[in-house]
This record gives structure tokens, C-alpha cells and sequence, in this order.
């Protein structure tokens, strides 16, 4: 669920990581300015990360490195994840754009909404045996996960919480990394 599938390669050049841009391999190089996007359709769509790295590199002095991580209906805790998996490879900036998809997550009944977005998509749902086993992810995805029924804002605007605690995480965490966090807004 972290990367796109051959589906969508038709509109956006995938990497091997199943990501838009350099498919970027650790340590970076010295002088490189290496910069992630974290988001949903607003960086994915429209060749974005393609458009960005070029604007980048024409404005900055040294080489530019650029892994868009932003894919189709990810919300803020799928970039949580995504940081945890990819923040190793050394980043300057990261770019994060968030709040439609995450707007999203409230059309459920009350008793439905899960904090962790486990009622959006099943790979939200994470867990020990879930992320290690194939076998066992396959299992829960297929068999067991179902999809609530879609209440419109059914749970009022209960991710607001949500989302304001991952954008706060990511921010800490991306700070500790020694990397630059820049959050963008819809009327971006």
C-alpha cells in the first residue's frame, strides 16, 4: 500500500521504489541537495516531481536529488510510515502537502473511525505478524478487512486531531533527522 503499482504508470513515471523521481540509494553525496515530497494526489498528479526536481535544479547551486513519495488518496499517517521507511536515506528538505485525503477519513459512523486510518484502506492497519509476514498481510487484506459503511462526515471532523498530531510528528522527527520540513497548505 506505501508504493504505486504498474497501473498507474501510465500517466507517472514510476521509479523501482514504486515512487515518482530518483529512485535514491544511501549516503547521499557531498553537495547533493536531496529533497522528499510527502502527500497525496496534489504531489503526485501532473508530473509533479518531475516539474519540481527541474524547477529545483535550475535555481540551486549544487545537484539536486529528488524522491516524490506523494501518492493517490495517502493521507498524513501514510507519510508517518513512509518517513519511518525512507528517512535513512539522508534528506535535506521534505515536503509535506496534507488535508484533503485526511478530510476523507471522517466519512464513517463514529463508532467506526480509527485513529490510524484502519477504516480507510487495510494496509493502514499495521502490527507485528501484518508487516513481516506476507502470508499474513495477504490474509488480513483479502479475508478479513472490511470497508465501514460511508456515512458522509458521519464522524464530524474527528482526523483534524489526527492530522494534527502526525504533521507535528513528522515535523519533530524530520527536524531530529536534520532535514528542513516544509508543510504546504491547500491554498498552495
Amino acid at each position: 500500500g506505501f508504493a504505486a503499482d504498474s497501473e498507474v504508470e501510465i500517466e507517472v513515471a514510476l521509479n523501482e521504489r514504486g515512487f515518482t523521481g530518483d529512485a535514491l540509494d544511501a549516503p547521499k553525496r557531498p553537495g547533493t541537495l536531496r529533497v522528499l515530497t510527502l502527500g497525496g494526489s496534489v504531489l503526485f498528479n501532473r508530473r509533479f516531481t518531475e516539474r519540481f526536481e527541474a524547477a529545483l535544479a535550475e535555481a540551486a547551486p549544487v545537484p539536486v536529488e529528488v524522491l516524490g513519495a506523494a501518492l493517490r488518496a495517502h493521507t498524513s499517517w501514510s507519510s508517518v510510515h513512509k518517513w519511518d521507511l525512507l528517512a535513512p536515506l539522508g534528506f535535506d528538505v521534505v515536503v509535506v502537502n496534507h488535508g484533503i485525503n485526511d478530510l476523507y477519513a471522517n466519512h464513517v459512523a463514529p463508532a467506526d473511525f480509527r485513529r490510524d486510518y484502519g477504516h480507510l484502506e487495510p494496509w493502514y492497519v499495521r502490527g507485528w505478524l501484518l508487516d513481516r509476514s506476507l502470508v499474513a498481510r495477504t490474509l488480513y487484506n483479502e479475508l478479513l478487512w472490511r470497508a465501514p459503511e460511508r456515512v458522509p462526515t458521519g464522524s464530524g471532523f474527528r482526523s483534524a486531531e489526527v492530522l494534527r498530531a502526525n504533521l507535528a510528528r513528522l515535523v519533530d522527527e524530520v527536524r531530529a533527522a536534520g532535514a528542513t520540513p516544509v508543510l504546504m497548505s491547500f491554498a498552495w
